[in-house]
């Protein structure tokens, strides 16, 4: 018990169970000792245990899920530069079909008022 408990805790449990089993026969004690004991070992360390499995278990999760949003994130963002790089070549596009239109329009003008 010493491993798992501080020193005040074991001896204190020590006396509580000299106390319970001065009246017992050596059977009787030796019974509520492994008693005892096996309790501990549930109560103190299988119940430590488990929540230091669940604990980790919570970390593990946590940790996918925030990797899963980053990961959305990380396609969002790509999707939306996906989108902007569209939206500025077609507005190049857009841009360069006009600069020919009116360059066609300032030539069709120069042919219809060539004074001008």
């Amino acid at each position: 018990m010493l491993k798992y408990l501080s020193r005040a805790a074991t001896l204190q449990k020590i006396e509580n169970l000299t106390k319970i089993t001065s009246e017992l026969s050596v059977f009787e004690t030796v019974k509520k000792c492994v008693k005892e004991i096996l309790n501990f070992t549930y109560e103190d360390i299988v119940k430590k245990r488990k929540d230091a499995v669940n604990d980790l278990f919570k970390f593990i999760s946590e940790s996918l899920d925030r990797s899963k949003q980053k990961q959305k994130e990380k396609r969002t963002n790509l999707h939306l530069k996906i989108i902007g790089i569209i939206i500025i070549s077609r507005m190049k596009c857009i841009t360069i079909l006009m600069q020919n239109m009116l360059e066609k329009a300032s030539q069709s003008e120069e042919a219809i008022f060539p004074n001008r």
